[in-house]
């Protein structure tokens, strides 16, 4: 009987800590914003970084601001686009050849001349380049990130862009649940990796970059980005792996979004497309779209339009997604809801 009593107690107390656990898949197709919330998570729930940590971004902040050099002197290239002759004199210096190396005060000067340019300009406007999306705000940051004692800001960090490789793990605590996020890469070759991560899956939050409906992708440039996103979506919600997990998409780079529809119709991806330039038309054709892809009627099923990189933007939506996400549990497992 004690023995028995035992059991009974230990396998109480396994079900409790897995009921007051929930695990988040964090999925979507590459550089569409989950690493940006897993560090949002670090940022709001676990005491943000260090400044050591935040130093640890130094040189990946450098690195992003070369590469967004060589994508938009490449795209200059490839569209035979003439560049102003006192960017032709940067470009003979080279120094952007290489991937490593520290941004110094006079790198600086000749970015900021080439950011300048007419040409430099057009490709960056009509992304005719693959650089990165924190070019913009990287690039009005260069005299800060020139300084000999530059120490990235929280806001370098949120934006600058590493490549997931492999799968990577967030965990915290609010109240008494603990909620664990799984990053894993979004390019085509790291999709292989997810399989390993779907056991015990709570939630599924799927990150669509909205703003890409106009835009191809790195590994293939004959693929839209958007289409790509949304057939992955369909594989995805419709698989059998998650007929019981919860189901959030987050319509993100919402900002950017709106700043482009205002100029890009989205007709050139979606032909009956009417709402012109239109944002609410726009964010509304486009969960419907999300919507019409999911073949099964689900209960947790939620959209939400996001801006990853702002911090009271996640803290909000994910407040909203954790409550609902907790009240619909209560009753098949007896989690507390917040």
């Amino acid at each position: 009987r004690e023995r028995e009593k035992a059991i009974t107690k230990m396998l109480k107390e396994d079900k409790s800590r897995i009921q007051k656990e929930v695990r988040f898949l964090l999925l979507g197709a590459g550089q569409s914003g989950k690493s940006t919330l897993a560090k949002q998570m670090k940022l709001i729930h676990l005491g943000g970084f260090s400044g050591e940590e935040r130093d640890s971004f130094l040189e990946i902040v450098w690195a992003n601001i070369r590469a967004s050099v060589r994508a938009l002197l490449l795209a200059a290239n490839l569209e035979s686009l003439t560049l102003s002759p006192a960017s032709q004199e940067v470009v003979k210096k080279g120094w952007y050849r290489q991937d490593q190396g520290p941004i110094t005060p006079k790198i600086a000067e000749d970015i900021k001349i080439l950011w300048a340019d007419e040409t430099i300009q057009k490709v960056f406007r009509e992304e005719l380049s693959t650089a990165v999306e924190s070019t913009e705000y990287f690039f009005s940051h260069l005299d800060r990130i020139s300084a000999s004692d530059y120490s990235p800001s929280i806001e370098d960090v949120l934006r600058a862009r590493v490549k997931t490789t492999g799968v990577g793990e967030i965990q915290f605590q609010i109240a008494d649940t603990i909620f664990r996020m799984v990053d894993v890469g979004g390019q085509r070759s790291e999709r292989r990796k997810w399989i390993h991560c779907f056991e015990n899956i709570t939630a599924v939050i799927f990150f669509i970059a909205i703003n890409e409906y106009n835009m191809r992708l790195e590994e293939d440039s004959t693929v839209n980005r958007l289409s790509e996103a949304l057939a992955l979506f369909e594989e995805i919600v419709n698989s059998e792996w998650f007929k019981e997990s919860a189901f959030i998409v987050f319509l993100n780079k919402n900002d950017l979004f709106k700043k482009k529809i205002e100029t890009v119709d989205m007709k050139c991806l979606f032909p009956n497309y009417k709402g012109g330039c239109n944002y609410d038309k726009a964010i509304k054709y486009l969960t419907s779209k999300v919507n019409g892809i999911v073949k099964e009627p689900r209960d947790n099923f939620y959209i939400h339009p996001t801006v990853a990189t702002d911090t009271k933007n996640v803290e909000l939506v994910f407040g909203t997604v954790r409550k609902a996400l907790l009240t619909s549990m209560v009753n098949d497992t007896g989690l507390p809801t917040m």
